[in-house]
């Protein structure tokens, strides 16, 4: 991992406003200290990469997304609009698995550790429950969980006051791929499975998916395709 003038410049700059200006020399404990390194440095990656993080610091990675978690809430002063941007950056690209067609449970990876906790707020806001593996970096949630924040997040100002404008046209555009990247997976393993099944809860996941006010027009055409 090497870095530009420039970037040694940022690093060493926020070091002095952190360790120094703002907590006094040896304010600071040494914690706090590592897990603001650690973010300054995982910030001048293109995408949060915890192995060659891990090589770099020569700690193992658990102790990475650990140290990341910490600073995300005590350094990265991260905007609602651009942690959910992110967020659904990652929706519309990442391959969705179907965890259990009886408990209609989806899984994805998420790299970036620092993003989970905004998913986790959003998920409890609706009264549901959401599990983060940190080794695999795996999350697993209810479907109907998530294709409600996507409902939610379809709405003008749901997230901010800067949830509009372009922010809201790329947020949509993310949640259409979302969208259509859950219901590819559903078509290709399990769209037989859940003709089959009796009362699967994915099936009827996807029929209250249907009356959503948002999105439930882009659901329609896949539970169409089950009751075909």
């Amino acid at each position: 991992m090497e870095f530009s003038d420039e970037q040694k410049i940022r690093i060493f700059d926020r070091i002095i406003d952190e360790y120094v200006k703002e907590h006094g020399l040896g304010g600071m404990s040494k914690s706090d200290l590592d897990s603001l390194i650690l973010w300054l440095v995982a910030n001048e990656q293109e995408e949060i990469n915890s192995f060659e993080l891990s090589n770099f610091f020569k700690i193992t990675e658990s102790r990475i997304k650990s140290l990341l978690e910490s600073a995300a809430v005590k350094f990265a002063d991260t905007k609602p609009h651009d942690a959910w941007s992110e967020l659904l950056e990652v929706f519309s690209t990442v391959e969705f698995d179907i965890e259990s067609l009886e408990k209609g449970q989806v899984r994805f990876q998420l790299k970036n550790p620092m993003l989970y906790r905004w998913l986790q707020e959003k998920i409890r806001e609706i009264n549901s429950t959401c599990s983060y593996h940190k080794p695999s970096e795996q999350v697993t949630l209810n479907l109907d969980s998530l294709y409600k924040i996507l409902d939610i997040l379809w709405e003008k100002n749901s997230i901010s006051d800067n949830w509009k404008g372009a922010t809201l046209t790329t947020a949509k555009t993310n949640i259409k791929k979302a969208v259509g990247n859950i219901g590819e997976k559903i078509s290709g393993n399990s769209l037989e499975q859940l003709r089959e099944m009796k009362k699967p809860r994915l099936r009827s996941i996807l029929e209250m998916a249907t009356t959503l006010q948002s999105i439930g027009s882009l659901i329609k055409p896949l539970w169409e395709s089950i009751n075909s």
